[in-house]
């Protein structure tokens, strides 16, 4: 599903390319409905796949870069349970304290209320068989950072009270005391993609546009998002025994009347990822016990796989970085000539351990590359084959393709430089994307930019913050 004509055209020919009508792939390419959000593009989908009830449909956005082990586990834990929605959740990559200034709520977090399958919250082993035999842990809230980064955090998340019930009650069902333990953590992210029961999908989304109609808002049709306003939707609807004559529409809010009693629990701070609730009796809403359908559940993708959100200049570098980072072809070390600077190189963490801001992945530099006097590049800096480094060049924290040239007294910062990119002599860039091709000039500056495939940034030419080339990916789906 892509949002116009224009990039669906682009889709469909780069699909036929690589899947041709032969294949046993049957993938059809749709423009979403205009202005109709995810949800109105998922909405669509269903009705030209006209799915039975309970079937299973995986949803994906398109930034989404992974391996194929954790979809496919996501998928597998869905069908053995039976779950309504499966959400897969991938590890931030460093604690929310590296990103906030004292005494402040830390932005662009996702909280996350979890009860059960204690051994995948902590991102246990990822070996197939072991890993598939244990439960997964029941996902009874999911709070997205607010869509706009420049929105304030909350210092609070509002969690229904029944989701403590629910955690109670799946406590008992399993032979325990009846305590209900829900753990809340901020050290998860969403990838986005879910495994959803496609008659609950398309119930739901019926509902919330019906809801969304008939809030007077007009001006066209209602915009309905799956990640803030169905997944929420299901995740209340768990707490609702599935009595058919009771409507969805009561108590003015998508979970029924138990939405109206809600837990305010303040945002874990900064520095602890997580934050847990236990009450050895459950409330008292919990006196008709939630039905043990729909099931809501969370995947949680191991620390050693790719799984992540390529939406910012920043999470592209990242994930190209780990990526990179697999290529046996490259070797760690500090470099020839000039050698790595460890001077103020902070960056994620290696793919298989958690994240650390003092102990950055060293530089990886491939054998073929030419380095000139006094070049250095920093830790967390990866370099592919071929590419060639000018005299007292400086390259901290990006990933160079094959066959990058940097000229003298470059300075690149923060960026991802595509297969044969040019920076001229004395360019400065930062936080920016160079596709396959591109150049940029001397003494240009380019800041929080992106160059297209070949396309040219001029000498002495300035590029902030906008795009010049006509076929950049990056975020065009």
């Amino acid at each position: 599903m892509c949002a116009t004509d224009q990039v669906a055209s682009k889709v469909g020919a780069w699909a036929a390319k690589h899947w041709p009508p032969t294949s046993r792939l049957a993938l059809s390419v749709r423009t979403a409905p205009p202005g109709s959000g995810s949800g109105g593009a998922l909405a669509s989908a269903l009705a030209a796949l006209d799915l039975p009830p309970g079937s299973p449909l995986t949803i994906a956005p398109a930034d989404l870069v992974t391996e194929g082990e954790p979809l496919g586990r996501a998928f597998l834990s869905h069908f053995k349970a039976g779950a309504t929605l499966t959400a897969l959740l991938a590890h931030r990559r460093a604690s929310p304290a590296t990103e906030t200034k004292p005494g402040r709520a830390p932005r662009g977090v996702t909280y996350v209320a979890l009860a059960g399958g204690g051994s995948r919250q902590a991102g246990a082993g990822d070996d197939g068989a072991a890993t598939l035999a244990e439960a997964e842990p029941t996902l009874l809230h999911l709070a997205l950072p607010p869509a706009d980064p420049g929105a304030p955090p909350g210092r609070e998340v509002s969690i229904p009270l029944a989701a403590l019930a629910a955690a109670a009650a799946a406590s008992a069902s399993a032979g325990g005391a009846g305590t209900a333990a829900l753990t809340l953590r901020s050290d998860l992210a969403a990838s986005g993609l879910y495994v959803l029961d496609a008659g609950a999908a398309a119930g739901g989304l019926a509902t919330l546009a019906a809801r969304a109609a008939g809030g007077g808002g007009g001006g066209g049709p209602p915009s309905v998002s799956v990640g803030r306003d169905l997944v929420p939707y299901l995740l209340r609807r768990q707490f609702t025994p599935r009595d058919p004559s009771a409507s969805e529409e009561g108590g003015g809010g998508a979970g029924g009347p138990d939405e109206a009693a809600k837990a305010a629990v303040a945002a874990p701070p900064a520095d602890a990822a997580t934050t847990t609730m236990t009450s050895t009796t459950a409330p008292a809403s919990s006196a008709a016990a939630p039905p043990p359908r729909p099931v809501c559940q969370a995947h949680l993708a191991p620390r050693s796989r790719v799984c992540g959100r390529a939406s910012t200049v920043q999470a592209y570098l990242e994930l190209n970085r780990d990526v990179a980072a697999a290529d046996a072809g490259l070797r760690e070390g500090g470099g020839r000539g000039g050698g790595a600077s460890a001077a103020g190189a902070d960056g994620p963490a290696p793919a298989g351990g958690p994240p650390s801001a003092s102990a950055p992945p060293p530089a990886s530099i491939h054998p073929s590359t030419s380095l000139g006097a006094k070049a250095a590049v920093s830790l967390a800096s990866i370099v592919g084959p071929d590419c060639v480094l000018g005299d007292r060049c400086s390259v901290k924290k990006s990933v160079l393709g094959s066959g990058v040239t940097v000229g003298k007294g470059a300075k690149v910062a923060n960026c991802v430089l595509g297969a044969g990119a040019v920076v001229g002599e004395n360019a400065a860039i930062q936080n920016s994307v160079i596709c396959a091709g591109g150049r940029v000039g001397s003494r240009a500056v380019v800041r929080d930019a992106r160059v297209g495939p070949g396309a040219e940034v001029g000498e002495g030419d300035e590029l902030v913050e906008e795009t010049v080339g006509g076929d950049l990916a990056v975020g065009s789906l």
